[in-house]
């Protein structure tokens, strides 16, 4: 596996999950901004599959300038272009949009990668620069595709952390991360 600049901020996070109770949100967007941070873009968003409508919503977004913080966003497609938007990812995941506005005249570069459950989609992680002529490394490609595949692995031990208790002995949780397997006692 390659290694990215965000493996030691997303190891650190999952350290905090399994070490806490529970999870905040602050730990979330302590994550994504080391990790806009440490991949020097503008933003990184997480984006989920709306359940009542189609669309999405942008749940969690690090931002460089604050008035680019979409957080909240919704953002709603016909059943045409949601159906285009999921038959587009490609095999590795990455769903093709790479010029894009993020608001008024802003353009710039998106890097967007499907996180799936089963075989559905059912959120976006993504990557932007406000330069049309930023061309996407594969270091880069690498770490949101890491993001993509930790969130759902964080969302399970969350659930599992809310079941355990803490008083019942101690139970090993391992993760497959980077290519080798982190231990944690609980």
């Amino acid at each position: 596996m390659i290694k990215t600049r965000i493996d030691d901020a997303i190891t650190e996070y999952i350290q905090a999950l399994l070490t806490k109770e529970e999870m905040s949100e602050e730990d979330t967007q302590r994550l994504l901004d080391k990790s806009r941070e440490a991949l020097n873009v503008d933003s990184i968003y997480i984006s989920e599959m709306l359940t009542d409508r189609i669309g999405h919503v942008f749940t969690h977004v690090s931002a460089k300038i604050k008035q680019f913080d979409i957080t909240g966003h919704q953002i709603i497609l016909s059943r045409d272009e949601f159906n285009e938007m999921i038959s587009s990812f490609d095999e590795e995941g990455f769903l093709p949009v790479e010029d894009d506005k993020l608001k008024d005249d802003y353009s710039g570069r998106n890097l967007c990668y499907g996180i799936k459950r089963g075989q559905q989609y059912e959120a976006l992680v993504g990557l932007y620069v406000m330069d049309v002529n930023r061309v996407w490394t594969e270091e880069e490609k690498f770490a949101v595709k890491k993001l993509g595949r930790a969130f759902p692995v964080l969302s399970k031990v969350r659930d599992l952390q809310a079941r355990m208790s803490r008083g019942s002995g101690i139970r090993l949780f391992m993760i497959i991360f980077s290519g080798s397997m982190i231990s944690f006692a609980l």
